[in-house]
């Protein structure tokens, strides 16, 4: 009788720790879920590189206060990485420079603009045709490099820009980074000594969404990195240029000519 009492408790307690364990491990996988989804902001200057470890290719350097969308984490060399996303742009960031921020403040703060154009422009590289403005979105088709297409809309959104293009019967989205405006009026022989392609940085250089210097830098470019130029313009004797790469795109202030300093 005893032994019967002893056998159903000992039975008893296993099952409530079965069922205990259970859900402990249900919480922990629902909060690991979470986690990966969650929206952070870098605590200082921090670099955003192609690959978690510090020799991993440059992408670009995140400023402080700037807010990702953390993906995974990885540690290497005993050094946890974590695989964010920032505006369109994936990357690898130490974890030492993250805290926890809202994920309701990137959906609140997200700004979209439209602006309906007619224009003729050129494929950089092979870039795909998607169902919408989205790196996430179906891929309709992939156009060639110096493929002409006609643009009609571009979207930016959170200054990351995607254009509304038609090529061979086809329409759909496009990166805006990876397009070039066929110019069909040549510069006038005036403008030559202004006009630029492209420019590689000579020192740490802030990004701006506007060419104007009150707005809130969106990021810090690196010395050494290549960009091109869309147009260049003179702000209160500033001279601004709109430039991209493959990762950002922005304004930043150029150096003054010896003509404009003279």
């Amino acid at each position: 009788m005893f032994l019967d009492k002893l056998m159903k408790t000992i039975v008893a307690g296993s099952i409530a720790f079965s069922a205990f364990s259970f859900v402990g491990h249900f919480e922990n996988v629902s909060l690991h879920a979470k986690a990966a989804s969650a929206v952070y902001v870098t605590t200082d200057k921090v670099n955003l590189r192609k690959g978690p470890g510090v020799d991993q290719e440059l992408i670009t350097t995140l400023k402080k206060g700037n807010k990702v969308t953390l993906v995974t984490t990885q540690k290497v060399n005993n050094v946890k990485w974590a695989k964010v996303k920032w505006n369109q742009t994936i990357g690898w960031i130490s974890s030492n420079y993250l805290k926890g921020s809202q994920a309701k403040q990137t959906t609140t703060q997200q700004k979209v603009t439209i602006e309906n154009v007619k224009e003729k422009y050129t494929t950089t590289a092979n870039v795909n045709m998607r169902k919408s403005a989205s790196m996430k979105a179906t891929i309709q088709s992939t156009l060639p490099k110096d493929a002409i297409v006609t643009v009609t809309k571009i979207k930016s959104i959170n200054y990351v820009k995607w254009a509304f293009a038609s090529y061979n019967g086809q329409k759909g989205w496009i990166s805006y980074a990876y397009l070039k405006k066929v110019n069909t009026n040549p510069p006038k022989k005036e403008d030559s000594s202004t006009t630029f392609d492209r420019i590689i940085l000579d020192e740490d250089t802030d990004l701006y969404p506007n060419a104007n210097d009150s707005e809130e830098v969106v990021a810090t470019i690196p010395a050494g990195i290549e960009l091109q130029i869309e147009k260049t313009v003179m702000v209160k004797k500033v001279n601004w240029a709109k430039v991209h790469n493959d990762y950002v795109q922005g304004w930043i202030v150029l150096p003054l000519t010896d003509d404009q300093t003279n």
